[in-house]
């Protein structure tokens, strides 16, 4: 029974430290360029949903086609460094990425303004959840460890006793 809990505890823990892998790449983003805000999840996921083979945007797939890998925070950079370089316009309107980030336009959105246009501008978005793709790298493991303590902490043994008394 004790081999079978570390087993779950390792696949939690290993689990979340897969899934917490992107988590910091919304305020990655905001420093690397300037933002006054971190951009929401959709900015690169399909509909703001997070995992393996939901980068799906115009701006999530320019980023990739330049190197942006998950859980590699040194490829996010690199990455919009290269946009920024060559002026990309994932959206076609004429205007590069990260100009359009800068003001507050979604560079998903042909023509969106910061007045909402055609496409809500990135900067007007919601504040992102505090669980998911933004949620503090490190809570999840925390809890995974919090299950392990409860799992090896020392239970009487009704054995030991009655052979004692």
């Amino acid at each position: 029974m004790k081999v079978l809990f570390s087993c779950v505890v390792a696949v939690v823990l290993l689990g979340a430290a897969s899934a917490g892998a992107s988590a910091n790449y919304p305020s990655l983003v905001q420093s690397d360029v300037g933002l006054s805000n971190a951009p929401a999840c959709d900015l690169c996921h399909f509909n703001g949903q997070t995992g393996m083979g939901t980068v799906t945007t115009p701006f999530g797939k320019s980023l990739k086609a330049r190197g942006c890998t998950a859980g590699s925070p040194t490829s996010l950079s690199t990455a919009l460094s290269k946009l920024t370089t060559d002026k990309t316009d994932s959206d076609g309107d004429g205007v590069s990425d990260i100009d359009e980030l800068k003001a507050g336009t979604n560079p998903n959105v042909a023509n969106a303004s910061a007045d909402g246009g055609s496409g809500p501008p990135a900067s007007n978005l919601p504040p992102p959840p505090t669980y998911g793709c933004t949620a503090a790298p490190g809570t999840l493991p925390l809890v995974g460890l919090a299950l392990a303590a409860l799992g090896f902490r020392r239970r009487p043994r009704t054995g030991l006793r009655r052979a004692r008394e």
